[in-house]
């Protein structure tokens, strides 16, 4: 069994690049340009997350939470 969903964890090891690759394939539009987020990037997300309506905010946090266990079943499984 793997640790506990934690959204900070998580967006703080997911690039930018693939976060916007995330939200834009379910057209979700955060108003974020995230290419130029840097400064308390996970904050920015996760307040902007949580403004969406309640049923996208679920979605989005049982995908992410099936992604982080995910990788760390393959960090598991690597050795990492």
């Amino acid at each position: 069994m793997g640790a506990q969903f934690s959204y900070k964890n998580f967006l703080r090891h997911v690039p930018n690049e693939l976060l916007e690759k995330y939200f834009s394939s379910k057209n979700i539009n955060l108003g974020i340009y995230f290419k130029k987020l840097k400064k308390d990037r996970e904050s920015i997300i996760f307040q902007t997350i949580t403004k969406l309506p309640q049923k996208q905010q679920s979605i989005v946090e049982m995908e992410f939470q099936d992604i982080n266990a995910m990788a760390c079943e393959g960090a598991h499984y690597f050795g990492g």
